[in-house]
């Protein structure tokens, strides 16, 4: 049996390449222009961070109206529980699927997918009860925001290098604007209407990404075309394969920052590419589609067509496009951390620099799609490598699998619990209070996110671990002192801190990762986190609820937030003592 399996698979992986081009074949190389139009994706990406984290962070809103409907608070948690784990353990199969059909398709069926699910429980809880809310809400909304919020914490690393701190800063910060306005709008709209609606808003709120998405363009590329004989193999570098160059270009043109247009850069025609290899620069151009050769499109009358695959359609990307086979896709840090050279940012650096971390795909992975087979090579290799679990034999790396198993248990917890906490431990609280303790945790994400983004653009080589701990620690500490001294400015200054520190934490993370693991294996250690963290979100708040005897005694959940923190802190602790990767 475990042989006809394995025969079928590999029929299915194999299905419709035999027949594959034996002539030149192109593929691009992606280069980021720090500018043009990648801001639009900027703003694209920030509109989708502020619907899809400020819906997830506010779930609190509608827990009393599900318990009124008979739902426990361990119900409650589960289901904001599997929201954000499963928008975690979606990440290799996300990303996979970014590499194979792109940006905008998936971010697009994330939309529809989350926002099916988020209407569909407007009724599933009246009609299932909970465990068809957990499935609408629980389940398929995680699956579409998973498939949503890869895209979006990516696109920005595909136009920006050296300003990509500051692109990302800005992208991000739409959570905390996002937990700063929803929960105003929910709130205001539980008094007009009943709080099932607020499915229906959320959902709404989602439908808005299917618009934003379709202005996802993928990044400019330079085109080559590269000879049979010399077809690169997997994990080989643009760098590596074609060798030492000359790129030449008019002297006005010697960046390929966004003080010079990317079209005023693409106008010259006096770039040219001289290598050992038989590879030749075609052309240097934002690609927006793909037309057919005719030589193409007679090797593809020859290709097995696949009962399984949906039909291929061009122009999602150019052909050969491949997003996640950038080493440095998860960094959101300046890569003039990498090298100083690159503040020349002329373009011979920055050209050398996008060769580097690009790993070509081979001739199989690039014509594929085109012959509509199942389970392509850019699929396949990309869950591979996220999914590859030799890094767990790194000490070092140990130390963040702990780190993040800690860290992500009780991120949520602060955020469930901080407002019903005040109302039970404070008398006579106002109400209109308790409506700005999110909002101003909002206010210190948004804070924390653009703040490290401008932090690192300006001071690049910021010694990220330092700071990793203090933000531990300041957690932990604050956690552990809200149970002594619940007054309100205390209150106020604990939201305030926690988003902080949760706001720099997530533009320092990718950082101590590279420092430490290497660039080479910031894909395979990101894909591993976010498994752990998906596990961890899912154990946390049910944990946290069972801890405090079903939600009668909150203080305890904010002294598990204390420990776990300080077990995260104790984690991180080695790598002061450890070598580093060498980062050049």
């Amino acid at each position: 049996m475990g042989l006809l399996l394995q025969r079928v698979w590999s029929f299915l992986l194999n299905q419709g390449s035999s027949k594959l081009f034996h002539k030149k074949f192109s593929t691009v190389l992606p280069i980021s222009i720090d500018g043009g139009y990648g801001w639009v994706i900027v703003a694209i990406t920030f509109i989708g961070v502020f619907t899809v984290d400020g819906i997830a962070y506010t779930f609190y809103i509608l827990m009393p109206g599900l318990i009124k409907d008979g739902l426990t608070e361990s119900n409650c948690a589960l289901s904001i529980a599997t929201i954000n784990s499963l928008s975690m353990l979606i990440a290799p199969l996300s990303s996979s699927l970014c590499n194979a059909i792109g940006f905008r398709t998936v971010m697009i069926i994330g939309s529809v997918i989350s926002c099916l699910g988020f209407a569909m429980s407007y009724f599933a809880i009246t009609l299932f009860g909970f465990l068809g809310y957990y499935f609408t809400f629980g389940i398929l909304g995680g699956i579409g925001l998973g498939l949503m919020y890869l895209p979006m914490s990516v696109a920005p690393s595909m136009w920006f290098d050296t300003k990509r701190p500051l692109a990302v800063g800005i992208a991000t910060c739409g959570t905390g604007i996002g937990m700063i306005v929803i929960p105003f709008l929910l709130e205001y709209l539980t008094t007009c209407f009943h709080y099932r609606t607020l499915n229906l808003v959320i959902a709404a709120l989602m439908s808005v990404n299917v618009i934003t998405a379709v202005f996802l363009r993928p990044a400019p590329t330079i085109e080559i075309e590269v000879d049979n004989k010399n077809e690169p193999e997997k994990g080989v570098t643009a760098r590596k394969f074609i060798g030492n160059f000359q790129f030449k270009v008019k002297e006005t043109d010697s960046s390929f920052s966004a003080s010079h247009s990317f079209r005023q850069f693409r106008s010259k025609r006096t770039s040219k590419l001289m290598s050992r290899s038989t590879i030749s620069l075609l052309k240097l151009k934002e690609k927006r589609s793909y037309s057919v050769n005719s030589h193409f499109n007679e090797e593809v009358s020859h290709c097995k067509k696949c009962w399984l695959c949906c039909k291929y359609t061009f122009g999602f990307h150019p052909k050969g496009y491949r997003p996640m086979y950038k080493a440095d896709i998860f960094y959101n840090g300046s890569i003039l951390r990498f090298d100083k050279n690159l503040l020349k940012k002329n373009v011979d650096t920055i050209m050398d620099y996008s060769m580097h971390v690009y790993y070509l795909p081979t001739k199989k992975d690039v014509n594929e799609p085109t012959c509509k087979v199942c389970c392509p090579e850019s699929l396949v290799r990309t869950i591979s490598n996220m999914a590859s679990y030799t890094l767990l034999e790194t000490p070092k790396f140990l130390c963040f699998c702990g780190s993040g198993l800690s860290f992500y248990a009780v991120v949520t917890v602060p955020i469930l619990f901080i407002n019903t906490y005040m109302k039970q431990s404070t008398k006579d609280v106002d109400p209109h209070h308790l409506q700005l303790l999110i909002p101003f945790m909002g206010l210190g994400v948004f804070v924390g996110r653009l703040g490290g983004g401008i932090l690192l653009h300006i001071f690049p080589t910021i010694k990220a671990l330092a700071l990793c701990l203090i933000i531990h620690l300041l957690i932990s500490t604050s956690s552990f002192l809200l149970t002594f001294f619940a007054y309100y400015p205390f209150y106020f200054i604990y939201s305030s801190l926690y988003g902080l520190c949760f706001g720099l934490y997530g533009s320092l993370r990718n950082l101590l990762l590279v420092d430490y693991i290497g660039l080479e294996n910031l894909t395979p250690a990101t894909g591993i986190l976010f498994t752990i963290a998906g596990l961890s979100n899912l154990i946390g708040p049910p944990v946290a609820v069972e801890i405090t005897g079903g939600g009668k005694h909150l203080d305890l959940a904010f002294y598990f937030t204390s420990i776990m923190f300080t077990v995260s802190t104790i984690c991180l602790l080695p790598l002061i003592c450890a070598k580093k990767a060498i980062s050049n």
